[in-house]
């Protein structure tokens, strides 16, 4: 008998290169007090997961993760 294979669950990340006029790069130290605190500590791009019921689009999402973990309004 063969088993109904579970469907894949797909994440979607919405990640931000922010470059100053210099081409410095802002990078991120995850904090302890994340949700999940799985990346405790590793460096990276601000941003998130796309939640498709909370962001009316993944631009939407980019610029609340953006705003929520630096306090910066970006712009494309």
């Amino acid at each position: 008998m063969n088993t109904p294979k579970t469907p894949e669950v797909v994440q979607v990340a919405a990640k931000a290169a922010i470059m100053d006029r210099d081409g410095k790069v802002l990078i991120l130290r995850e904090a302890k007090t994340g949700e999940d605190n799985t990346n405790i500590g590793q460096w990276g791009l601000p941003g998130g997961r796309y939640e498709g019921s909370k962001d009316a689009s993944f631009l939407d999402t980019l610029h609340r993760e953006v705003s929520e973990e630096t306090g910066l309004e970006v712009e494309p």
